[in-house]
């Protein structure tokens, strides 16, 4: 059984950052040729998905690429279709509201105005 989980790469449960999955070379379904077409189509995107989808794996893909962390990225499809206008942007750059942290606060809110 050990012999087994040493020749397999580890799943990432439960992890969303992908420069986290990348580095450890944990599994990661290549789907960044989706994301070069997005943003050669599209100047603004909303994410809207339902739970447990990927959409924070997803926003920190876009911002590892957004940050130039182009290393990430090698052997990906999206590899050759980084787009260069993308260099100089910081972290601040990116907007991600996570509306699971938010959500509980309204549902507090309601019960303390009635």
């Amino acid at each position: 059984m050990q012999r087994w989980r040493k020749s397999f790469p580890e799943l990432p449960i439960g992890i969303q950052a992908f420069d986290t999955i990348r580095r450890a070379e944990m599994v990661y379904v290549d789907n960044t040729r989706h994301i070069a077409k997005m943003l050669s189509s599209y100047s603004r995107v909303f994410l809207c998905r339902p739970r447990r989808f990927g959409k924070s794996l997803l926003v920190s893909t876009l911002r590892s690429l957004f940050q130039g962390e182009e290393h990430i990225f090698r052997g990906l499809a999206i590899e050759g279709d980084i787009p260069v206008e993308l260099g100089g942007t910081t972290k601040d750059d990116i907007q991600n509201v996570k509306i699971s942290k938010i959500a509980p606060r309204c549902r507090t809110m309601k019960r303390a105005s009635r």
